[in-house]
């Protein structure tokens, strides 16, 4: 029987969910207001690892038991590909109670590319007992 381990890559993309999140806001501030509202959003993007850690820890958790189990049982799954997609649609899939208040593409892509990269960590960080790297 295989094993898999990706504690290593989870936790990792737990400490970078809000920052990757606020990074795209806080560049939108930089270009709008200039370099006089950097201090502001430097402490937001900071404040943002914690909070990020809490509200993405059971997407990233499910996610990357789903994503490792399917890459015990059929090697292909294992493709950065196809767990960027997977993070995708379930960064998407996070947002769906928002949209019952408000819909903008702006923050469904938000979601999805926050969903993509923390999934890419989540693999990169990821192992299996039959695996070379």
């Amino acid at each position: 029987m295989n094993r898999f381990t990706y504690r290593r890559g989870g936790t990792t993309a737990m400490l970078c969910a809000g920052p990757i999140f606020v990074l795209p806001i806080f560049l939108a501030v930089l270009i709008e207001h200039g370099f006089g509202s950097i201090t502001g959003t430097a402490i937001m993007v900071a404040m943002s690892i914690p909070g990020g850690a809490i509200l993405g820890a059971a997407p990233i958790i499910g996610g990357g038991y789903v994503m490792a189990t399917l890459g015990e049982r059929w090697r292909m799954s294992r493709h950065p590909g196809v767990w960027s997609v997977a993070g995708a649609l379930l960064g998407t899939a996070v947002q769906w109670p928002l949209l019952l208040f408000a819909f903008d593409w702006q923050t469904t892509a938000l979601f999805s590319i926050t969903g993509a990269i923390c999934a890419l960590i989540v693999r990169y960080g990821a192992r299996w007992s039959d695996d070379s790297a």
